[in-house]
């Protein structure tokens, strides 16, 4: 009787743990998902594939706008979710990007830091202070990112400038 018990609870404690795992991902993706599961969310289609079989969409949503997001597989299972939040050639707006992003670790997560400004709960203003680097550099990247970061997922979020003035956000969802 007792061992039925202790393996009762261990069956229950294991289906808890799966069913935790199944829930992390971003909006209606899930890590773990096969490529016809990503494409099933047909209110974010249509879907594209990539030269290397990874799948994207124009129709993402992120806090209530368009956005494209990009699925990346690792062994046929979604391990990536990339959500561009800008791209184009004014600083300003890049910066408002990064806000955006800045703002949805923290109120998802807790609290955003900024590494190159060292390990640690850092603020917008931390951020943005950063960013202005890039304003004048002819290249860069500020990168932000949850603190702590969760065991479950990977979230941070890249502000890139390129050799032709242009500004990319990301934010990324990473299975760990």
């Amino acid at each position: 009787m007792r061992i039925a018990t202790v393996l009762a609870a261990l069956l229950v404690a294991l289906v808890s743990q799966a069913s935790a795992a199944d829930k992390v991902g971003y909006g209606p993706w899930r890590f773990g998902m096969t490529r016809d599961e990503v494409r099933s969310s047909q209110a974010h289609g249509p879907y594209y594939t990539f030269r290397n079989n990874d799948l994207g969409t124009q129709g993402g949503d992120f806090e209530g706008h368009r956005v494209p997001i990009s699925f990346g597989f690792r062994d046929d299972r979604l391990w990536k979710i990339l959500i561009l939040l800008y791209q184009d050639g004014d600083y300003e707006s890049a910066v408002a990007a990064l806000e955006r992003a800045f703002r949805h670790i923290e109120r998802t997560f807790g609290a955003t830091e900024v590494p190159a400004l060292g390990l640690g709960p850092r603020s917008l203003s931390d951020a943005i202070n950063m960013a202005s680097s890039l304003r004048e550099a002819p290249t860069g990247k500020v990168q932000i990112g949850a603190v702590p970061m969760p065991k479950e997922v990977v979230v941070y979020s890249s502000l890139f400038k390129q050799a032709d003035g242009q500004y990319w956000v990301f934010l990324y969802y990473e299975e760990p």
